[in-house]
């Protein structure tokens, strides 16, 4: 997966800079377990072979 961003800082001078970002996030609690969700991929995909052996474990 590959996200990406672009920002505008105006007070900063043209150039190179490096950037740490820090990224935080909550669980949503309505959303299903990871159990769940490789379980359900797995019964729809069967060519990954390792993805359905975790899924029927």
């Amino acid at each position: 997966m590959e996200r990406s961003v672009s920002v505008v800082l105006p007070d900063l001078p043209t150039g190179s800079y490096v950037v740490y970002l820090k990224v935080t996030s909550e669980r949503d609690s309505n959303a299903q377990s990871v159990e769940q969700v490789v379980k359900r991929e797995a019964a729809d995909r069967t060519e990954n072979k390792k993805l359905a052996q975790v899924g029927y474990a």
